[in-house]
């Protein structure tokens, strides 16, 4: 019957797939984090807390610990920053703009987002090569810059704008940049946040491009020197700990915004 209640077995039934999945995912956690909290051996003490203060004394070709979170932490936020303003900016033309090509460029910028980002990885290399950008900043924040996917869901948002208001401010005077940074901005803050959070996410775990580029120590970020420093030791679990702890408090301290975003993209 229609509206009939299932039987309370069929709907225990249907959350195994959903803990079986959860089990699989915390597991890899719990395991560092055991190790790291606990030690190998089973008569350890509960919550031995000096792993991790021993595992700032890791070091990688003579960059310390705090130096290469230092370094993952600058490339991570100056990405997020960049790259969401470089899209924002891209999709406000492309959303409250006419003119020749526009929707070619944005079937352009979308069809990117079809192929692996390594399919750029050999001409990115050669650039930076030319640039003389190895090991330095740019060659790890410049070719990250470019978001097709954060272009795609700040356009979709702000072509829902309503028309009315940015030609009220236009009529009051305002210039096109006035009316960016102080109408459409905060009008698409909750998809522009998704955006940032997602290539911040993203970048803090990039690991093959710093491998690349950035391999001298000095200016390499955590997941290639954590993966380099690899020993299996107590210390090196605590690190891989730590390395987890910043995009963690910010995806839980921003999953509401992150979510927000996603439910009005879902109304568009």
């Amino acid at each position: 019957m229609i509206g009939e209640r299932k039987h309370p077995m069929l709907e225990l039934l249907g959350f195994v797939p959903v803990l079986l999945l959860a089990v699989l995912f915390v597991t890899p956690y719990s395991w560092v984090g055991s190790i790291a909290f606990a030690g190998w051996r089973v008569n350890d003490a509960p919550f031995k807390l000096g792993n991790f203060v021993h595992a700032f004394d890791l070091a990688y070709k003579g960059t310390s610990f705090a130096m290469l979170g230092f370094n993952s932490l600058l490339v991570t936020l100056s990405v997020a920053l960049l790259g969401g303003t470089v899209a924002a900016l891209a999709a406000y033309v492309l959303a409250r703009f006419r003119f020749a090509a526009r929707d070619a460029i944005f079937l352009v910028i979308v069809a990117t987002m079809m192929f692996p980002w390594q399919v750029t990885l050999i001409p990115n290399f050669v650039l930076m090569r030319d640039f003389g950008w190895f090991n330095s900043y740019y060659a790890l924040i410049v070719p990250a810059i470019p978001k097709a996917f954060a272009v795609f869901l700040l356009r979709q948002q702000m072509i829902s704008l309503p028309h009315e208001t940015l030609e009220a401010a236009r009529l009051d005077g305002a210039s096109e940049g006035l009316i960016f940074w102080s109408i459409v901005l905060p009008m698409v803050r909750p998809a522009l946040g998704a955006a940032m959070l997602l290539i911040a996410l993203s970048e803090w775990n990039n690991y093959l491009w710093t491998y690349l580029v950035a391999d001298d120590g000095f200016h390499t970020t955590l997941p290639v020197a954590i993966n380099r420093l690899g020993r299996w030791s107590e210390s090196y679990m605590a690190a891989i700990m730590l390395s987890m702890l910043p995009p963690s408090l910010v995806f839980l301290s921003f999953q509401n915004l992150f979510g927000q975003a996603l439910a009005l993209g879902g109304k568009r």
